[in-house]
């Protein structure tokens, strides 16, 4: 599970964004964030897609691009003021501590939630 879904459900349930579209969001975003502790898995993935020497989460961006589908915090709705909100929450919940790369401080979350922008 880890960041991708556990963000993802804060931000459905305080922005009201779909889970779907909020997917799309925060999964290019955590992909990137976890490069550094998984980049290995990345790689393979990304040539078992097709598109070695690609970053899967700049694939994953151009098939979302292709599909018209969200790919930003605002295009899903959410506001910097929900921000503080979906960081105390996502610190607390464990889908999110089952993230590859540990999330631990607000600093984290906010890097990924700025990749997410």
């Amino acid at each position: 599970m880890g960041a991708s879904h556990g963000i993802s459900y804060l931000l459905g349930s305080i922005g009201g964004a779909p889970h779907g579209y909020t997917s799309c969001v925060t999964l290019p975003a955590v992909l990137r964030w976890n490069a550094s502790v998984n980049g290995d898995l990345q790689r393979e993935l990304a040539g078992a897609i097709g598109e070695p020497g690609r970053s899967v989460a700049d694939s994953l961006g151009a098939l979302l691009d292709d599909l018209s589908l969200p790919r930003t915090l605002k295009d899903i709705g959410i506001t910097p003021a929900m921000i503080p909100q979906i960081i105390e929450y996502a610190l607390q919940s464990p889908i999110v501590a089952a993230n590859p790369r540990p999330i631990k401080t607000e600093a984290d979350l906010l890097e990924i939630l700025e990749l997410a922008s």
